[in-house]
């Protein structure tokens, strides 16, 4: 999505990510794709955005503007937002 965003702020944008990354202490978390696949929406999301349902799970917000992820995540319960219903509020 970032690639979607013209110069000279998707430069602007990705400096900002990089040092905010940098400079905090965050814990990243692996989820293996042999467990992933297992998840009934695999099969319709993808490896990716069933991966990203995962996260979800473990009490994070989910930002997206992919409905179907949007839609899995809302059915479970998740804390989710669609970008696309801040964009257009």
């Amino acid at each position: 999505m970032a690639k979607q965003i013209k110069e000279p702020a998707r430069t602007q944008i990705c400096e900002v990510f990089r040092t905010f990354v940098k400079m905090t202490e965050t814990e990243e978390k692996y989820e293996e794709s042999e467990r992933t696949v297992d998840h009934n929406e695999f099969l319709r999301l993808g490896l990716a955005d069933s991966v990203l349902l995962a996260a979800a799970a473990e009490a994070h917000t989910l930002l997206t503007v992919d409905l179907d992820l949007y839609l899995a995540a809302t059915s479970r319960g998740y804390n989710v937002i669609n970008f696309n219903h801040e964009r257009l509020a």
